[in-house]
């Protein structure tokens, strides 16, 4: 029985191929991964960031009534203050890439916020 040595060659080339092929598959998918994680995180960020000022806002002008749109390339906030005697409520809409709704409610008598609501 004779030995072919090109059938060795090829099977080990192809071996590596497929290691290597592996190796670069295993990669991009971490990458991959990695970035869809970096995107999400980035999206709560913003919402944090337009929930904070949207918050800030409404404690500074609890005894007002208005209501407001404000756009911007990848962002809409849609929100209504409205103040009666003993309660100020916020009723807004924010929306990256999907909306949701936030809604506070304020208590003057007791000085302190009452409801935190979310509404997809």
């Amino acid at each position: 029985m004779r030995v072919n040595e090109h059938g060795f060659v090829l099977k080990n080339v192809l071996i590596l191929l497929l290691v290597l092929s592996s190796i670069a598959f295993s990669f991009a998918h971490y990458y991959q991964q990695n970035l869809k994680i970096l995107q999400q995180s980035l999206l709560l960020e913003k919402q944090k960031a337009a929930e904070l000022i949207l918050y800030s806002y409404f404690m500074a002008h609890l005894h007002t009534n208005e209501s407001s749109v404000i756009e911007s390339t990848s962002t809409q906030i849609t929100y209504t203050i409205s103040a009666t005697d003993n309660h100020s409520n916020l009723d807004s809409r924010i929306c990256f890439d999907s909306c949701y709704g936030w809604r506070l409610e304020y208590d003057f008598e007791n000085q302190r916020m009452i409801s935190n609501e979310y509404t997809p």
